[in-house]
């Protein structure tokens, strides 16, 4: 794992733990409902897992910017990094596959 900072040791221990940007990017830290009405919400990773992140990322950097709210914080952006990663590899697929047919026509 890097320990150059600490998103970056997040982001390899959560690459390690859960396989893959899809899983990541259809889970969220606690998997409670969204405050907007109408959205469902994602289901949270595992929380012993997500405790043990939290716990080895304090030992590995030990001061005040891994306090268990920043950690969870760096945790949350990569969730919606990941989010945002498939969302933009899905409409390349989509604008590949609509190129694709109007060469077709």
């Amino acid at each position: 794992c890097s320990h150059v900072n600490v998103q970056k040791f997040i982001n390899e221990l959560l690459h390690g733990v859960f396989k893959g940007n899809e899983y990541l990017a259809g889970r969220s830290t606690t998997g409670k409902e969204k405050a907007k009405a109408g959205l469902k919400a994602r289901p949270g990773l595992n929380k012993q897992d997500l405790i043990n992140i939290i716990k080895i990322t304090q030992i590995h950097f030990p001061g005040p910017n891994t306090t268990e709210k920043c950690v969870k914080d760096a945790i949350r952006a990569k969730l919606t990094n990941a989010q945002k990663v498939i969302k933009a590899q899905q409409a390349a697929a989509q604008a590949a596959e609509a190129a694709q047919s109007d060469l077709a026509d």
